[in-house]
């Protein structure tokens, strides 16, 4: 349960970050980097144990979230979402939809890895590859098509 809630953060962090300038983006990390480590940490441990590990956690997580904020810019975001939108309209599998940012030097691809039936709704297993600088990050997710023709996430691996 901890790792969704822990995805959905760090999901709100891009969205967040992309809305606005470069510093909210990392006050913005930052807070959404500790909420993401007080909570895996308060999971860890117990007694006052518990409570070293929460405040460790929180500490950890905010320079993670500001460190993730300060290296992915709103246009990476926006071609990101951009290729994510052109590859669930496409009806093929397996065809990568590169995106590259001049201005940061990410790059990054998305394609669908299958098709899956979900109760007669039309839903995609795609992946979302993000080079940010020297690293490499790999995003599995599933996603159904809506009667609206819009898609819904449903399903995030990482």
């Amino acid at each position: 349960m901890s790792i969704r809630i822990i995805i959905i953060c760090f999901l709100l962090l891009f969205y967040l970050t992309a809305c606005s300038n470069a510093q909210d983006s990392k006050k913005i990390g930052q807070v959404i980097g500790a909420i993401s480590g007080s909570i895996i940490g308060s999971k860890l441990g117990k007694g006052t144990g518990k409570n070293f590990y929460t405040a460790s956690g929180t500490i950890i997580g905010s320079i993670i979230g500001k460190n993730l904020a300060e290296r992915i810019s709103k246009a990476d975001m926006n071609y990101i979402s951009i290729k994510t939108q052109e590859v669930l309209d496409d009806d093929g599998i397996g065809k990568k939809y590169s995106w590259k940012n001049s201005d940061t030097g990410n790059s990054g691809y998305v394609k669908t890895v299958r098709k899956i039936e979900n109760r007669s709704q039309n839903c995609k297993e795609i992946k979302q590859v993000i080079n940010i600088k020297d690293k490499t990050k790999e995003i599995y997710s599933s996603a159904c098509e809506q009667s609206d023709g819009s898609w819904k996430i449903s399903k995030l691996d990482n």
